[in-house]
This record gives C-alpha cells, sequence and structure tokens, in this order.
C-alpha cells in the first residue's frame, strides 16, 4: 500500500475485518513519520488539543497487527513487470497486488514566493520558493499533522500578536481562521469567489456564514486576487504583507494556504500507469496496470476524484472485498455527495448539487434573526440537492431521501420539518453519521448494548470517527437513555 492516509487507514480496517491481514503480508509506505490519522479534525490540534486526539493508528498498531509500516519513506515508482515497489536508495519491495493511495497535495501559489517593497507597494515575482528551498518564513499550508504543529508553534499566544491572513474561504481556511482568532491574533479570511464555501453553499448560505465570520472580529474579503508579499529577514524571506488585486495592502506575519489540493499522481506516472488529473480507474478501482488499484483523493472515477472522506472509505470497502474474495463482485458505484461541517459555532450541511438548472424547484427558507438559511433544490419531484445553514436538524431525513430517490411530499415545506414531524415514505432509518452512513437506530442500538460514551459509540459502529459533526447527537442520544435509565 503507497501511502497511509485517510483511505488506507480504512482500507486496513476493511482488510481486518475480512481476515485480510492474516491472510496477506500487508507493507505499508507512509510519507509522514507517525501513524495513520483523521486529517479532518486537524482544526481541534491547531486550537490547542494534543496530536494524540487525532491519531487513530498509534506506530505499535501496526506490528501487533502484523502489518509492516515503513514510514517517512515514500514509493518512487512500480515496476509493474517485475512487481517490484522502489523506494528509493536502492530498495525495493516485491508486491503480488498493490493499492495507491497517495491522497493529494497542498496547492501553494506562485506568488508565495513573490517580494514587496513596502516602501513602494511593487511586486517581483520569485517563484514558489525562496533561495533557501521552501516557501518564505511564515507562509504556510494547513495539510498534514506536521504543517498544524508547526502552524500552532508559530501561533502560540505566548510568542505575541501577529497578523495572520488565511487565503482560501473553504472549510479549512475557516476553520484555520477562527483557530487563530480564538488564539487572540488579528486574522483575514482572502477568498478569490464571490462567496464563502462556494464549494458547498450557494451565495445566500455563503453570506451567513460570512456575517457570522465578521462577528467574530475576522476581516474578510471575497472575490479578490491576492499575492503574497515577502521581505528580507535575516537572509531569508519572511511574509510581511499580502496585496490584494483591488490595491489593499494585508498585514501577514503568518499566511496560511488553503486554496485547494491537487492529486498525487507522481508515482503512477513513473510506473507508466494511465493518470489524468487523478489515477484514473475502472468500477473495481483497478488501474491500467494488472494488479494495481487506487482508492481516495488520487484515484479518478468516472472523470472524478472524491474530495470528500466518505467517498474514499466507499472505495477501502470495494478494494477490501475484491482483494479478500468476500465480495467478487463489488463494484463502486459514487453515492450523492453531502457533508455536515460545524463552521465558526453554525451547523451547516450541503448535500447533491448548488447550481440550480433551468426548470428545478428552489426552495428557500431564510431566517436573519436565527442566522439560519435552508434551501432545497428539486429536480422531476426528487430531491437534487440542498444546503442547511444554522439549522441542520432535517439533515439525516433529507440525506436519507437524496440516497433513495424517493418522491417528495406535495407540500415542500414538510421537508425541513422534525425528525418527529416527517418521516421518509420508504421508513428508512436517519443516518446520523454521514462519514459511515450510520443510522440513528445503530447508534441507539450500540447505547442499549452498554457503549456509554461517544468513543464507545465509536468503536461499536464507527460513527463520529470521520469528521465528527455527529458527535453532538451521539451525546444527546446518550444523554437522553441516560435520563431513561434515572
Amino acid at each position: 500500500m503507497v501511502g497511509n492516509g485517510m483511505a488506507a487507514d480504512r482500507l486496513l480496517d476493511e482488510l481486518a475485518a475480512r481476515d485480510g491481514l492474516e491472510s496477506f503480508q500487508v507493507t505499508v509506505v507512509g510519507e509522514e513519520p507517525t501513524g495513520a490519522y483523521n486529517r479532518v479534525l486537524l482544526s481541534r490540534v491547531l486550537a490547542g488539543g494534543a496530536a494524540e486526539l487525532v491519531v487513530t493508528k498509534p506506530l505499535e498498531w501496526y506490528p501487533e497487527a502484523g502489518v509492516r509500516l515503513i514510514a517517512g519513506r515514500w514509493v518512487q515508482r512500480l515496476d509493474t513487470a517485475a512487481r517490484l515497489a522502489h523506494i528509493g536508495d536502492g530498495e525495493t519491495v516485491a508486491y503480488d497486488l498493490a493499492v495507491l493511495a497517495t491522497g493529494s497535495r497542498p496547492i501553494l501559489p506562485a506568488a508565495a514566493g513573490a517580494t514587496i517593497s513596502a516602501a513602494t507597494a511593487t511586486i517581483s515575482a520569485a517563484g514558489a520558493t525562496t533561495s533557501g528551498g521552501g516557501p518564505p518564513a511564515g507562509v504556510h499550508v494547513y495539510r498534514s499533522l506536521e504543517d498544524c504543529l508547526r502552524l500552532r508553534d508559530e501561533l502560540d499566544p505566548d510568542r505575541g500578536r501577529r497578523d495572520v491572513v488565511v487565503v482560501g474561504g473553504g472549510l479549512l481556511g475557516l476553520e484555520a481562521a477562527v483557530a487563530a482568532r480564538t488564539l487572540g491574533h488579528r486574522v483575514a479570511v482572502v477568498h478569490p469567489f464571490e462567496h464563502l464555501l462556494n464549494a458547498q453553499l450557494e451565495e445566500t448560505g455563503g453570506r451567513l456564514i460570512r456575517g457570522r465570520i465578521e462577528e467574530m472580529g475576522i476581516e474578510v474579503a471575497v472575490g479578490r486576487a491576492e499575492a503574497v508579499l515577502a521581505g528580507p529577514a535575516g537572509g531569508r524571506p519572511a511574509a510581511e504583507a499580502l496585496l490584494l488585486d483591488d490595491g489593499r495592502v494585508l498585514a501577514a506575519d503568518t499566511v496560511i494556504f488553503t486554496v485547494g489540493v491537487t492529486p498525487r499522481i507522481e508515482t503512477a506516472a513513473a510506473s507508466g500507469i494511465a493518470t489524468d488529473r487523478g489515477i484514473v480507474v475502472d468500477d473495481r478501482l483497478a488501474t491500467s496496470a494488472p494488479g494495481v488499484f487506487a482508492i481516495g483523493e488520487c484515484a479518478q472515477h468516472g472523470g472524478v476524484t472524491p474530495g470528500l472522506v466518505a467517498p474514499c472509505w466507499d472505495q477501502a470497502r470495494v478494494v477490501a472485498d475484491l482483494l479478500t474474495g468476500a465480495e467478487p463482485t463489488a463494484r463502486y458505484r459514487p453515492s450523492p455527495v453531502y457533508a455536515r461541517l460545524k463552521v465558526a459555532g453554525l451547523d451547516v450541511a450541503s448535500m447533491g448539487r448548488v447550481d440550480v438548472d433551468p426548470g428545478d424547484e428552489v426552495i428557500e427558507i431564510h431566517e436573519p434573526a436565527r442566522h439560519a438559511h435552508r434551501r432545497l433544490l428539486v429536480r422531476d419531484g426528487r430531491l437534487a440537492g440542498g444546503t442547511l445553514v444554522g439549522d441542520s436538524s432535517a439533515a439525516p431525513l433529507l440525506i436519507g431521501m437524496l440516497d433513495r430517490a424517493e418522491p417528495l411530499p406535495a407540500n415542500r415545506l414538510d421537508l425541513f420539518c422534525s425528525a418527529d414531524a416527517f418521516r421518509p415514505a420508504s421508513g428508512g432509518g436517519d443516518t446520523l453519521c454521514n462519514c459511515n452512513r450510520v443510522s440513528r437506530e445503530q447508534v441507539a442500538r450500540a447505547i442499549g448494548a452498554g457503549a456509554g460514551t461517544p468513543d464507545e459509540v465509536g468503536r461499536a459502529t464507527r460513527a463520529g470517527t470521520g469528521c465528527g459533526s455527529c458527535v453532538d447527537a451521539i451525546e444527546q442520544l446518550l444523554a437522553a437513555e441516560q435520563a431513561a435509565a434515572a
């Protein structure tokens, strides 16, 4: 297995559930020096939590499970004819089957190496890296645990108050901005699109999020192009300010780039495996090379690379079924995309499509006093997409209806009702954990069987072990069970 991120982590679990760790000799080659961890929860570490809180497989797990972990190394290429993985320095690992779970890398724009004269506000492009081989001091990407710890050290309040600019108003960028503001720093967010969270929300929902962000004292500039500005500091360039395309200059001791990721395909390309934007795979997640599969953010299926964790985990299940023979006919079928988040204290749910096509119905309820906005997109009498900000209580029911393509009630407003007032026509269970597709009934059964904490529920059902947005709902069920017992 090439890569030790969240897709590879789940594949190990799926293999173990099918006795695959006993029937295979598994070697994992991971670029980072740590065991697997939950990248989605890094904002908790940035805000001051212990790194161990996000670790899913400590280093000792691997030998105990009979898995060989080669940490801090990388597979340069596969010799797909000889079935050898070349790790570098002449080291090779023989394989019968290989899984590429190489993930993605953060984008650092070329302007991150630009320099500015503060007196004249002129820029001279210097490329993406400095002569020292890296971006200027104070310029960060926010992707790995190492990135997070380095950034947390720089933002330590004991080191003084800093001017922080976050470039990118998606989920990661807003999490970083809120964490930096909570630590007492002056913070600005620069986003090249017209509203925040544009990948998940339409304009009205994005404006609502912006209002909450600004209430926290964070400056927001949307629809702006940007260039990091650096000046000499002890011989090494260091961040000083950020110049916007409207001429404004934002003070910036620390600049955090969260402007997107690109799939890591270099190992596949060097191995002669077909690539496009990602590593091209079929319904079996098989690549163009015999015996080589690809899963996760690096895998391109049907022209699409996944940007959320749930599809990556679905792919891990399919590959585990195929490799172990547990389900030889298993095929990957993408499900509707959905996400439940908490942004600046507001619950956010996004599912299916955001953009409206001619003939679509749009139903919106806007409640500015409650900081709530709910919008549904209906196509051919069925739910095609939805965004919920501030009040996502209907999200489990809506996600279920989207998954099952159920006909909608004639009164569309019924869809915004609570779970007690409205149930899907099929009577299917509400999805409580979207990442792992765990229903409310499954969690309730785990609690009834003795699970008394969110961690115990997670171990029994996997609920709450993805993005963590459903932990509050799990705690509510636990409290209700405890109250009933009392």
